[in-house]
């Protein structure tokens, strides 16, 4: 049969070449060498392992026809239990009679059910009837796709191509998670497509979240694209849960997929392309069972379990495109396909879905609400109980504190002020100062005198540089400064200085003022400077420099904050090498431990409407058990001002109102000194120093740091 073929081949390329047909010999020749290179070699066995998936269950959507029925006939061969999804319920049990005929599995071991991905609630309804009626999912193959459907839109309101390849996918995959993980190790794999390469030009990730685009062949390489990106974030998400995730590349296979060529693109224009496909299908492409193959390989090859390749093409690992494997834009396309399959829950549902989880996790709510209660007698009683009852006086003595007018400062502010010092609060809001001043008065009933207002903005250096001039003007002493204002988060890129909001008002104000009030501190030694740090400065490992004060590179949701904390404990650190033996003058930094104040205000424009709703009550019922009040978050920075004992004392951290270790980095000489020569560049040391006109041609043209 095939040397008569071969002859035929011989016998056209030999008249062609004697009729000097050259143009025709050469296509003829080129095709005749893609048809063999197709037939023996994109065609040939890639994968032949018999690798038993015995008391296994396999889930494929659209199992029935194409590559995704040879991986069900693969799997049923190696005695796996495998469970088909697909719209068309007709051709499904078609698909399945013939299954039976071509493996002779048992009946047990094929189930058809019925799922259409372009119905975000028939996706809802499968995987509930799936997740109540079978007890096992060891690998889920997300296979079902379509290239072109004349409806552009599904009845969710989305683009039919994208809802069919990713969206419903995506949704299916997050409601049988659980049985996934149940079963571990488990597996789950996207097939894809190389035309994931290919997607709208210049439109980045805008093409692959355009959800509702009205693009009729424009979505399906987004679609494709989507699913190796949401497969690149699940497989950091997973691995640790024992849940491996593969999206795959089945090269290019003729299925039913192409069936709607014809009114795809139009009468006169089928009839051209036709006969090219048809001859183009005949040279290069996979018959469905090779096309399959890939797949196979990724549900059944036991090397793969804790493999970390997310890609694969022709059962090796290969590389996708360098945009499906961008952080940042699977966080954007995770966080809106959430948003875009969330379902819409009546208040009926609500109330079965409360019923059922008290009634299955009767036990652990009780566990939960026993810790809660305990928790909450702990902090009532323990954790907020008062640290420093000292009556030290603080007669005669001046003290600045920064953020005066709320939280922990104000109740530092009233308990200095019932000692007896004079109070000068700095804040950026004069309305709410001035509603802060005329509180404490009511409170402490303290003179005139003893309470001043001034206004500092610290995410401005020219408002730093004003107050301190007009301070050191217009005030004769400074006792204690107390380093205390701060913000967690910030809408904000840079400040008009070019710095992150967030380490501008927690430590680079802070740093600018203490230097501009250093000759004031010193003429009234022995004195004191306290900064307020935090517990977080603990997550911060190492510094990157060329990023220190802009936090661009490693920006997250709260990134800069930590980072500002460990710097103002490696100035603290700094300034009592420098400044508590040659000038008399001690510094301290302390951690007040978690206080809800108005700190924690941002939240929601931080958050997200959608994460602001999940984490607020979390953190409400967090605050009731564990967070401590204002007023004993303050007894740290109280006994650090006012504490006797302290005036020589060589301890730098203080939590709790007692000596405490930071992490070994914010007591490193080494790094604490090339802190202080960096933000000296940028911020100045001298009192009349203006902002350096770098900064602000940086700012200009946001080059915002380079060091």
């Amino acid at each position: 049969m095939f040397s008569a073929i071969l002859n035929t081949l011989l016998s056209i390329i030999h008249q062609l070449y004697e009729r000097n047909y050259t143009i025709l010999f050469v296509i003829t020749c080129l095709g005749i060498l893609a048809w063999l290179f197709n037939k023996f070699w994109m065609n040939r066995l890639l994968y032949s392992n018999v690798q038993s998936m015995k008391n296994k269950t396999v889930l494929i959507t659209g199992g029935n026809a194409g590559i995704g029925y040879e991986t069900a006939k693969d799997l049923l061969k190696r005695d796996a239990r495998v469970v088909i999804a697909c719209r068309n319920i007709d051709k499904g049990h078609r698909a399945i009679t013939k299954l039976h005929l071509e493996t002779g599995c048992k009946k047990d071991n094929i189930r058809l059910m019925e799922c259409d991905l372009s119905s975000l609630n028939s996706v809802r309804k499968f995987a509930k009837l799936y997740n109540e009626k079978e007890d096992r999912l060891d690998v889920l193959i997300c296979n079902a796709g379509r290239v072109y459907t004349p409806t552009l839109y599904t009845k969710d309101g989305f683009n039919d191509i994208m809802q069919s390849n990713y969206l419903g996918h995506f949704l299916l995959i997050q409601l049988l998670l659980e049985k996934l993980k149940q079963c571990r190790p488990s597996r789950i794999i996207n097939v894809s497509s190389v035309a994931h390469k290919y997607p709208p030009a210049n439109q980045g990730i805008i093409a692959l979240t355009n959800f509702k685009s009205d693009a009729v062949w424009g979505s399906y390489c987004p679609s494709k694209a989507s699913q190796i990106l949401s497969a690149y974030k699940l497989k950091h998400d997973l691995y640790d849960d024992g849940v491996d995730i593969f999206a795959i590349n089945p090269g290019w296979v003729w299925t039913s997929f192409q069936d709607p060529l014809h009114p795809a693109v139009g009468t006169w224009l089928f009839l051209i392309l036709c006969p090219l496909l048809r001859v183009a299908k005949f040279i290069f492409a996979k018959t469905p069972y090779i096309g399959s193959r890939t797949t196979v390989f990724c549900a059944v090859e036991p090397s793969l379990e804790h493999s970390k390749h997310l890609y694969f093409e022709n059962c090796a690992p290969s590389k996708p495109a360098a945009y499906c494997t961008d952080e940042e834009s699977a966080e954007i396309l995770w966080k809106l396909s959430c948003e875009a399959t969330m379902p819409v829950t009546t208040a009926d549902d609500m109330f079965s879905m409360v019923h059922r989880f008290f009634e299955q996790y009767r036990t652990a709510v009780f566990v939960l609400v026993g810790t809660f209660m305990a928790g909450w007698l702990y902090n009532k009683l323990w954790v907020n109980r008062k640290f420093y009852p000292s009556t030290q006086t603080m007669s005669n003595k001046t003290v600045v504190i920064t953020g005066g007018n709320a939280g922990i400062g104000y109740e530092t502010a009233k308990d200095l002020l019932q000692r007896g010092a004079r109070v000068i609060i700095v804040c950026r809001s004069m309305n709410k100062g001035h509603d802060a001043v005329q509180r404490l008065r009511s409170e402490t009933n303290c003179d005139e005198k003893s309470l001043r207002l001034m206004e500092c903005d610290l995410c401005s250096l020219d408002s730093v540089r004003s107050f301190a001039r007009k301070y050191n003007n217009e005030e004769d002493r400074l006792d204690i400064l107390i380093c205390n204002a701060g913000i967690a988060w910030s809408p904000d890129a840079v400040t008009k200085d070019g710095f992150n909001p967030v380490i501008q008002a927690n430590y680079l104000g802070h740093f600018l003022l203490t230097q501009l009030l250093l000759d004031k501190l010193k003429k009234c030694r022995p004195s004191r400077i306290v900064n307020v740090a935090s517990g977080a400065h603990k997550s911060i490992r190492s510094i990157d420099w060329s990023d220190a004060f802009t936090q661009m590179k490693s920006f997250r949701l709260w990134g800069a904050y930590p980072a500002s904390k460990a710097f103002q404990i490696l100035l603290t650190h700094k300034l009592k090498q420098d400044l508590l033996e040659k000038e008399g003058i001690n510094a301290f930094s302390v951690c007040p431990g978690w206080v809800w104040t108005s700190i924690q205000s941002p939240m929601q424009d931080a958050l997200g409407i959608f994460g602001f709703l999940i984490a607020y009550p979390i953190l409400r019922l967090l605050k009731v058990a564990l967070a401590k009040t204002p007023e004993t978050g303050a007894r740290t920075t109280i006994f650090c001002a006012v504490e006797p004992t302290l005036e020589q004392s060589h301890e730098l951290h203080f939590e709790s109102c007692k000596a405490a270790q930071p992490t070994s980095l914010c007591t490193d000489n080494t790094t604490a000194d090339h802190l202080w020569k960096l933000k000296r560049q940028w911020t100045g040391s001298q009192q009349d120093l203006l902002v350096n006109q770098a900064i602000q041609a940086m700012y200009n043209s946001k080059l915002y740091v380079a060091v």
